[in-house]
């Protein structure tokens, strides 16, 4: 990315624009470690129980916090090794989201047959606004 800002536009601009890149990539991570937590606790338990969290004497913001900076720990040790680590991830979300999709589809049909073919809510005509 340097390289090509420095052509475009110089060595100071190319430097700074690069530096925001990776400082805001780093303020995204920290955001997101930090919080990727919530939605997986309403994922497992059906409500958020991050506030239940407790750990060697930390309340639960301390937790988070702590559990946010083990995830970057581990991305960060992950993306060292290379790309092949980063595409064998990918790989699991990919075939993951692939099956959750595959059972969304399944479950779909299978209720609409056991609801004798019949919408749960009626189809209604939308008229565009334009």
């Amino acid at each position: 990315m340097y390289t090509w800002m420095e052509k475009s536009v110089g060595p100071l601009y190319a430097f700074t624009g690069t530096f925001m890149w990776y400082a805001s990539y780093v303020v995204w991570l920290v955001n997101i470690c930090s919080t990727i937590w919530i939605p997986l606790s309403n994922a497992i338990f059906g409500s958020d129980k991050t506030s239940e969290l407790h750990f060697l004497g930390l309340n639960s913001t301390q937790t988070l916090g702590m559990l946010g900076i083990m995830l970057i720990i581990v991305i960060t040790f992950v993306a060292s090794k290379g790309l092949s680590g980063v595409s064998k991830v990918a790989s699991i979300g990919g075939t993951a989201i692939l099956l959750l999709n595959v059972v969304l589809l399944i479950g779909s049909v299978i209720v609409f047959i056991a609801t004798g073919g019949k919408f749960n809510e009626g189809l209604k005509e939308v008229s565009h606004p334009l």
